[in-house]
């Protein structure tokens, strides 16, 4: 579970088994990622359940996937000495990406020219498209 969001790139170990010592079962789940946004949705048809975990931010790891993952083992009933440890995986993936952003830092600082200032806001009002002419972003001030 997880694979295709932030977690993985920051677990050098690799994502954490769900589900441990539990017979299997169907688990169907599905991750959203927007600007500003994360989700995760794992239904149960088994036991006619589902977990839904939303969030209205960006967090520095994908905090839903995390909590949908500490429910899912909740609800298989996975015994407490084999389930995973979600606030230490958290922990981890937040200060490895925190590690990311001093890099980020000089590399903007490095391509940023000298002698140059910002545009006023009205500068960048206007509608913008791409280059198939499907996909638009509307600036206003």
């Amino acid at each position: 579970m997880g694979q295709i969001e932030i977690n993985p790139d920051l677990l050098s170990e690799g994502m954490p088994i769900v589900g441990k010592e539990v017979s299997s079962q169907l688990v169907i789940f599905h991750q959203g990622s927007l600007p500003g946004a994360l989700s995760i949705v794992i239904p149960l048809p088994e036991s006619e359940s589902a977990i839904v975990v939303t969030t209205n931010y960006l967090a520095l790891n994908d905090i839903p996937d995390w909590i949908g993952q500490l429910f899912l083992e909740y609800l298989l009933e996975v015994p407490s000495a084999a389930r995973n440890d979600y606030i230490k995986a958290a922990v981890k993936t937040r200060a490895d990406n925190l590690k990311w952003y001093p890099n980020l830092i000089q590399e903007l600082k490095q391509l940023q020219e000298n002698g140059t200032s910002p545009k006023n806001f009205e500068d960048y009002a206007g509608t913008y498209w791409d280059k198939l002419g499907i996909f638009k972003i509307i600036v206003t001030v």
